[in-house]
């Protein structure tokens, strides 16, 4: 408690002009943000459930989060998310962790009449509690590291990534009509990102995912035991395990762990154990705001976020008549609030994309990019679902874990029964999606959260039903034995391949947690240094060229490094995706796209021809077949759009007046003609 006020202390005291002072800043900022989550949470569950609710920490805390991204929505649609909206908010949830840490303190207090001579040892308990210490030891460590000022994935957070939180903060919306990984996402993981990047620079975001999730994850594991005092705590162990031994490799700052936390909360809220005689309003409520959270951060995650809840509401109508008014009046419930809590983030998705509902209304995305060309055959559809299937990528074993869900009597819980009925049907779904792509590799990413989610529900509720005497144990114990061959699986295949054939450095997040001590030490015991980047001055140069306050166009190598709070910048990181109607058009030439660009309102465009070369290498040669290794058909596409428009800038480069010109990147003003030759 002490702890968090003191952080929020340092990080308004701290001077931010030193990297030594950053990095402190940033993990003392990232524990107050986990104990203002906590804050929130609680107070929720307070109030829906009641003051004697122990729904333990983890779940607070992903209660929090969702609290934080529903009023982020609000504020991005009022614009007016700042540096200083943050730290409110951050200030009030660790405000409350206070006060419901003092109420616990004082309910919890030993009674008169204990006896402490009376306590006798327990060692599997206590064996059980060290795996547990040593695990968030470990998740602590975790966090120390990603701390640290990190790379980013050149192709997409330099380009976006690492652009919306900068964007919220300056600018207190975020409004992207031509950016691509915009219209993919609501904007739930930039502004739970925004928080962090409030008292922290862009390449120490990652502390979101891979630092404060990591812990909410394991606290929202422990805490499902800790909700059925009958079973021992051994009953983490397997969950735990299977947690750090996962072969998990971030692949940018696109929500993958965060949206685990929130699929994992959702199976807490519908596996409680006393959740028959709660009210239907709390339960919707508690239900909906994790379920809106989650579809914020990825439009792949909408599948998933309505089937689970949606199969275990028609488990429960058609298994007990007696309450099934009373189970349909709370699923009714959950999606009216779910859609009110969302009815902010999609209004701000229709002003920025003109859709509030991508993919399925398409709004500035492109027709084109939906389908890929040549159509996908039959058995081209096949091959990629037994490729996507069994990838060995993050979770290479987890068929053995539907495997395990389905031999769990259902009467253990209901709620996983949902999730394995949720999840693989939306695996289906996104393979069936991204089947025409042939992109196995994101397929596997896009996967990851949901099924992490749902590997961890499973571990828990086989250890469970092994541990518990009332159980059968026949089919338990198979389960089991089918968990310890997805240990197995994570830990004795060979490393994966990304689509660019590079080994990942470290197949599990243990291996990594201790490559990360050297490093910790090394940024504590070098001086203070000034975390001014050289690679910032020539963006810095190209952006003066430009008018104050003027709409800036940018096709660029790393636009995350420009100022935000100067120009109004729009991203274009994948042109010719996304785009306002009419489109922008393609094979036309250069002044179509001119004429385009300034009936949009857009004078300025800077462009990089950094990676024309890159693109055009994909374009040699016949389209690659689909073999679920390649994805052929989604980056020829993409080329083809990319070497189309990037031509007709180089060429507008002629014609229009050049404002900067140095190392293959330009400023154009379309406005205004090329200076004529002497």
């Amino acid at each position: 408690m002490l702890v968090s006020l003191a952080a929020l202390a340092v990080c308004l005291a701290m001077p931010m002009g030193l990297v030594y002072g950053v990095y402190l800043t940033t993990v003392l900022w990232g524990g107050a943000i986990l104990a203002s989550a906590v804050g929130w949470g609680a107070t929720v569950a307070r109030r829906l459930y009641g003051a004697d609710a122990r729904v333990g920490w983890g779940l607070e805390a992903a209660l929090g989060l969702a609290v934080h991204v529903a009023v982020g929505g609000l504020l991005a649609l009022l614009s007016v998310v700042s540096v200083t909206t943050c730290y409110v908010v951050v200030t009030l949830g660790v405000a409350l962790f206070v006060l419901e840490t003092w109420r616990r303190a004082a309910a919890e207090a030993t009674p008169p009449d204990s006896d402490p001579r009376k306590w006798s040892p327990d060692y599997p308990r206590i064996a059980a509690l060290t795996v547990v210490v040593v695990f968030f030891g470990l998740a602590l460590l975790y966090y120390l590291g990603m701390a640290q000022e990190r790379p980013g994935n050149g192709g997409d957070d330099y380009m976006a990534y690492f652009v919306f939180p900068k964007q919220l903060l300056a600018t207190g919306t975020l409004i992207d009509p031509f950016s691509s990984r915009r219209i993919f996402a609501y904007g739930g993981q930039s502004y739970l990102q925004a928080l962090v990047l409030a008292f922290s620079t862009v390449s120490r975001i990652g502390l979101l995912d891979n630092g404060i999730c990591v812990l909410v994850l394991a606290g929202l594991v422990v805490g499902w035991v800790r909700e059925r005092p009958r079973l021992p705590l051994a009953v983490v162990v397997p969950a735990l395990l299977g947690f750090i031994t996962l072969r998990y490799n971030q692949h940018s700052a696109a929500s993958e762990l965060s949206g685990a936390v929130f699929f994992l909360a959702i199976f807490r809220v519908l596996d409680r154990p006393r959740r028959a005689g709660e009210s239907v309003w709390a339960n919707a409520l508690a239900l909906a705001l994790l379920a809106s959270a989650a579809c914020t951060l990825r439009q792949t995650y909408f599948a998933a976020a309505a089937l689970i809840p949606a199969f275990y509401y028609c488990a429960r109508m058609v298994r007990e008549g007696d309450t099934r008014r009373r189970w349909a009046k709370e699923a009714a419930l959950a999606a009216l609030f779910s859609l009110v809590l969302l009815l902010p983030w999609m209004v701000l998705a229709y002003r920025s994309c003109g859709t509030p509902l991508y993919p399925l209304i398409l709004g500035n995305g492109a027709k084109d990019f939906v389908s890929f060309e040549p159509p996908i055959t039959p058995m081209e559809k096949g091959r990629f679902f037994v490729m996507a299937s069994l990838f060995p990528g993050r979770l290479p074993g987890l068929l053995l874990a539907f495997l395990a869900g389905l031999l769990v009597p259902s009467r253990a819980s209901l709620a996983l029964r949902a999730s394995l009925a949720g999840t693989a049907l939306a695996t289906i779904m996104l393979f069936n999606a991204l089947a025409s792509a042939d992109d196995v590799d994101s397929t596997d990413r896009y996967l990851f959260p949901i099924g992490l989610a749902y590997f961890l529900a499973v571990s828990l509720v086989v250890s469970g039903a092994v541990a518990d005497p009332t159980t059968r144990r026949g089919r338990s114990v198979t389960a089991m034995a089918l968990l310890v061959g997805v240990l197995v699986l994570q830990l004795g295949l060979p490393p994966k391949k990304t689509l660019w054939e590079t080994p990942l450095t470290r197949l599990s997040m243990l291996g990594r947690t201790w490559d990360m001590i050297a490093p910790v030490v090394r940024e504590l015991a070098t001086p203070p240094r000034s975390p001014l980047d050289p690679a910032d001055a020539p963006y810095a140069a190209l952006q003066r060229t430009v008018p104050q306050h003027v709409t800036l166009l940018v096709l660029l190598d790393q636009p995350s490094r420009l100022d935000f709070k100067r120009n109004r910048i729009l991203l274009w990181d994948q042109p010719g995706n996304v785009s306002p109607p009419p489109h922008v058009p393609i094979n036309r030439g250069p002044e179509a796209l001119a004429g385009y660009l300034r009936g949009q309102g857009i004078r300025f465009v800077a462009y990089s021809s950094h990676s024309n070369s890159r693109w055009a290498d994909l374009l040699w040669g016949p389209v690659p077949p689909r073999d679920g290794v390649h994805s052929g058909a989604a980056f020829h596409q993409m080329a083809q759009l990319y070497l189309d428009i990037a031509g007709n800038l180089q060429k507008l480069t002629a014609t229009r007046k050049l404002l900067y010109a140095d190392n293959g990147t330009y400023v154009l003003d379309l406005a205004t003609p090329a200076l004529a030759p002497a």
